[in-house]
This record gives C-alpha cells, structure tokens and sequence, in this order.
C-alpha cells in the first residue's frame, strides 16, 4: 500500500511492481481518505495535511496521533468505503495505477487478505 503524497518516484515504483507482479494499492493523496471513507462520502480534491484534521471529527485526535482505535468500524462500513473510493475513481479497480484526487484502491487489499483468510 502506498500514498502519492508528493512521491517523486510513484511512477517508477508502479512500473517496477507491475514488471516483477507485486500488487500495490494506491491512495490519492493518501491512506486516510480510505478512512475517510468509512463516515462520509468525500468526493472534493484534498491534500495530505488537511485530511487528517477532517478526520479528528470521527477519529478524535487524529490528525495530531494519527492512531487507529481499535474499533474503528473496517467491517461494518467496508462497503460504504468501497463504494465511496469506486464513486470517485472508478476505474482504480486494479493494483498499481496511480488514481485521480481523491482516489483510493485500498480495498483491493481488503479483498486480498480476506480471501486468503478464507482459504485457511
């Protein structure tokens, strides 16, 4: 999982993982509008600093932790958030692709590791 953040080397590093068939999910601008979208829809172009804060109304302290709880709601709003991520970019249904602002394909790694916790 990787943030575009102001990556300097996104491109090369997709490419890379694409050539030696490693999986990436990528967040646009980065990894808290997944958790963004597990309470709203946000569909407004953001950056890096200003989502975390927007997060402090349904995560308190965030933004200044950056911290999870433990019962951060993943399962319960898993189909909002992904629902929400396919609504603002919906072709960043593939690993490796760098998405429009905002955009997150997070959820390709959601669906990963639940099916290979199925398998066992």
């Amino acid at each position: 999982m990787v943030d575009v953040d102001d990556h300097t080397t996104l491109e090369t590093a997709l490419h890379l993982a694409r050539r030696n068939g490693v999986h990436l999910a990528v967040s646009n601008p980065c990894f808290e509008i997944w958790l963004r979208w597990h309470h709203q829809n946000f569909t407004s172009r953001t950056n890096r600093f200003d989502l975390p804060k927007k997060l402090d109304s349904h995560i308190p302290g965030y933004s200044r932790r950056k911290a999870i709880p433990g019962d951060f709601p993943f399962e319960d709003d898993y189909e909002n958030a992904r629902e929400r991520a396919l609504g603002c970019d919906p072709e960043h249904d593939k690993p490796c692709r760098r998405g429009q602002n905002p955009s997150s394909n997070a959820w390709l790694a959601v669906e990963a590791i639940r099916g290979e916790g199925r398998k066992r």
